[in-house]
């Protein structure tokens, strides 16, 4: 198959998505979050053309800052429809949009048919189209195992259909059982209201609780050591990840507060980094110790290039603009880690994100009051900041309490 330069394969990929009437807000998105992303990491790895297996390598790497808590669910699923359509239109020379309206084929009797549409109007001057979609896909699932059990209408349903119901669809919706619940709620909320049935179901569809959380570890201080000892800073590029990896192992600042870190945020007469985080747009104020500040000074004065950007870390290599919000920590991160020789597999947790969890916990090992962590770490409240208590294992082991006194009566336990 002929060959084709990918800033070329997004362009008519871009202009073939203007057929389906998308919305300019969605076709701007795909280009800016999904299509950028892509054309960044062919270009920082001297790729120009399209390429299947590399498409695969970059669907990689998004994995794993998926599994580092660097990029959401919602991008990595934008990320991987955005390199299914450069590879089917490079087969194909043409698109399917498929929509989420095309993705169900249950169909029910015409009495349930007609009450979910009735629903759902009443709904939609209520709630989001996209929320309707959603709760509409949970209770046709509903209507659909009513009437496979046998009913046509909601005479005789009990708590005994709706238990059997959720044991039913549980295994495919683990993680978001709430959100069925939340369904079932407002289906007969509605049929409450309307008079079709005086079931009330309040008390039964409670709330479920909420999923366990996995524990991502944290670096040692001998491993952020390590891969310090990793960085040539003889280089430009050296002394910039170097004044990166420095600047987010002291002070927890997020990747994307990195890379938008202007030469305006630092107040070098009062060491001061004053910044207005893009994840929760809450001001931020950190003290600028030594040793950060003069990382940061000497790829400034000796690495940066000379380019008018009025963000202090900028490309290595021409043109000389701001790194990409994506990955860049990720990326970084990982060149010096696998240099270490140190045993670790992709998802592991320690990313680029590890270091910020690294902090907090250092923090709290050294008995820093966790108020003083939250707003270190410019959280809003302490509940984003408790799972570093789970992190801290050599508090949690004495905590551990002593089985002396509680001896075990039983044969073979004593």
């Amino acid at each position: 198959m002929e060959q084709i330069q990918l800033k070329q394969l997004i362009d008519q990929v871009m202009a073939a998505m203007d057929a389906f009437n998308l919305s300019k807000s969605t076709i701007e998105s795909y280009m800016r979050s999904a299509f950028a992303p892509i054309r960044i990491f062919f270009e920082k790895n001297n790729q120009v053309l399209y390429s299947k297996e590399f498409i695969n390598t970059f669907l990689i790497s998004a994995k794993e800052q998926l599994n580092n808590h660097e990029i959401s669910e919602r991008h990595y699923r934008k990320l991987r429809k955005a390199s299914d359509l450069l590879e089917e239109y490079y087969i194909t020379s043409a698109l399917k949009w498929k929509t989420r309206g095309n993705r169900t084929k249950i169909k029910v009797n015409g009495y349930f048919t007609s009450l979910l549409l009735a629903y759902e109007q009443n709904n939609s001057r209520q709630l989001a189209p996209g929320t309707t979609a959603y709760i509409k896909s949970n209770i046709l699932q509903f209507l659909k195992f009513l009437e496979d059990k046998g009913h046509k209408n909601f005479e005789k349903i009990s708590f005994t259909e709706i238990r059997d119901f959720l044991l039913h669809t549980s295994p495919s919706h683990r993680g978001s059982m709430g959100n069925v619940l939340f369904s079932l709620r407002s289906l007969f909320k509605y049929l409450n209201e309307t008079g079709i049935t005086d079931l009330r179901v309040e008390m039964v569809l409670q709330k479920s609780a909420r999923p366990r959380k996995r524990v991502l570890p944290c670096f040692s201080h001998k491993e952020v050591e390590d891969i310090f000892d990793q960085i040539d800073t003889s280089t430009a590029e050296g002394k910039r990840n170097y004044a990166i990896l420095f600047l987010a192992s002291h002070t927890g600042l997020r990747s994307i507060d990195i890379v938008n870190l202007k030469l305006t945020d630092i107040d070098w007469k009062k060491d001061e980094i004053r910044i207005v985080q893009r994840k929760t747009g809450k001001s931020l104020v950190l003290p600028l110790e030594a040793d950060t500040g003069k990382a940061i000074a000497d790829y400034i004065l000796s690495g940066r290039p000379n380019t008018d950007s009025p963000y202090i870390f900028v490309r290595s290599i021409a043109p000389y603009t701001k790194l990409s919000d994506n990955g860049i920590g990720m990326n970084i991160i990982k060149k010096y880690r696998y240099s270490t020789g140190a045993t670790h597999s992709a998802g592991d947790g320690k990313g680029f994100h590890a270091l910020r969890r690294s902090i907090g916990t250092w923090m709290l090992e050294a008995g820093v009051p966790l108020p003083t962590i939250s707003q270190v770490l410019g959280h809003h409240n302490l509940d984003s900041t408790k799972p570093y208590l789970s992190l801290h294992y050599s508090m949690l082991a004495e905590c551990a309490l002593s089985l002396h006194g509680i001896e075990s009566e039983k044969e073979g336990l004593a």
